[in-house]
């Protein structure tokens, strides 16, 4: 399993910009956790991140399951950021990946075990 961000804070000490506020560094940061996951076994990695299947379109086929929860919920979850606009932003996003009709998890009242648990429990299903 890898997180998307995972390698955001040592990429970003090498671009010597940080990652997440630095668009121009998404190309080779995509670049590089690919070839993290051509490394590993593009059949054997569960990737964890908030990109689109039209976002990654040279990468190999795979499955994709959206983790979500309503927007009071979203609201709620980045209150602490105490940044409206990211906010918005945050639940345009979250609208967007729901219309594009993926499998979802509902995570708004589940704890982190359970929410895994299914996840694992979805892919090894598939994988039967």
């Amino acid at each position: 399993m890898l997180d998307w961000d995972a390698l955001m804070d040592p990429a970003g000490e090498l671009a010597g910009a940080p990652i997440r506020r630095t668009p121009s560094t998404w190309p080779a940061y995509s670049r590089l956790v690919r070839a993290v996951t051509e490394i590993v076994g593009p059949g054997d990695v569960i990737l964890l991140g908030v990109c689109t299947p039209d976002e990654l379109p040279d990468w190999p086929d795979g499955r994709w399951i959206l983790l979500d929860c309503d927007d009071q919920e979203r609201r709620r979850r980045l209150a602490d950021r105490d940044d409206e606009g990211r906010t918005q932003a945050a639940l345009e996003d979250a609208a967007a990946y729901r219309d594009l009709g993926m499998e979802r998890i509902d995570t708004r009242r589940q704890p982190l075990a359970e929410v895994a648990e299914r996840i694992a429990s979805m892919i090894n299903g598939r994988m039967d």
